[in-house]
């Protein structure tokens, strides 16, 4: 028997049927599967007692709902005889509860897919966006690249001396928060000489969306190009 519930309904509801004519005692017991005491549903362990008059009883089961995306869950609701307190034979005898989770955790990427900064700035200044939903607490991990197919013919920014590595940096978006800067250091490169006129790129790329159901977006890679110091079209805001 299987029974689903949306986690924003904060309670499921499961009937028991009697089949004989008679009072009849059962235990009611949830069993934990994914989801767990406590952290998903309100444990219950109760004795029912249906009267030979009734035939049905709803017996109530409270669903905990927070605002952190999870994949859906399952737990059991097995029957237990009286005495024994062993589960009754028969299929009927337990089911399965699957909480399905509404939540939106939201995708992942960069503002903007290219950018141009000048070597004076000291600091590129990158935004990440958590964009279609912002539910609960997510995560990723970002990079930065000198060396990738899609700088093309670009001359390739050179690690420590153009711009300091980023090597798997995690980054968090909080409950609710949709952007996020991150920082990349430009070395002071006014001294090395012959340098001044280059332009020189590196990308940064995000990876590892955690939890499940965190997606990236297209803009999975910003592209950074490094332009001479008279270059005012490169000022950043």
């Amino acid at each position: 028997m299987q029974y689903s519930v949306v986690e924003s309904a904060g309670k499921v509801t499961v009937t028991l049927e009697k089949k004989l004519p008679e009072d009849v005692s059962v235990f009611v017991r949830t069993v934990e599967d994914t989801a767990k005491e406590i952290e998903d549903y309100q444990p219950k362990f109760e004795l029912i007692t249906l009267k030979a008059h009734e035939q049905k009883r709803d017996v109530e089961i409270e669903i905990v709902d927070d605002c952190q995306y999870e994949p859906d869950k399952d737990f059991k609701i097995e029957l237990l005889d009286e005495n024994t307190k062993e589960r009754l034979t028969g299929d009927d005898t337990v089911c399965t509860v699957t909480i399905l989770d509404e939540d939106r955790p939201g995708i992942i990427g960069f503002k903007e897919r290219f950018m141009t900064v000048r070597r004076k700035d000291e600091v590129a200044y990158v935004h990440l966006e958590r964009t279609d939903g912002a539910d609960g607490d997510i995560s990723c991990v970002i990079n930065t690249v000198n060396k990738h197919e899609a700088l093309g013919d670009k001359e390739a920014a050179v690690e420590g001396a153009d711009f300091e590595v980023i090597k798997e940096r995690k980054i968090d978006f909080k409950h609710n928060v949709t952007e996020n800067r991150i920082e990349v250091i430009l070395p002071d490169c006014e001294t090395r000489e012959g340098e001044e006129d280059k332009i020189v790129s590196f990308a940064i790329c995000i990876s590892e969306p955690k939890p499940d159901g965190v997606r990236l977006s297209k803009k999975n890679l910003c592209f950074i190009d490094i332009v001479p110091n008279d270059d005012r079209s490169a000022a950043q805001e």
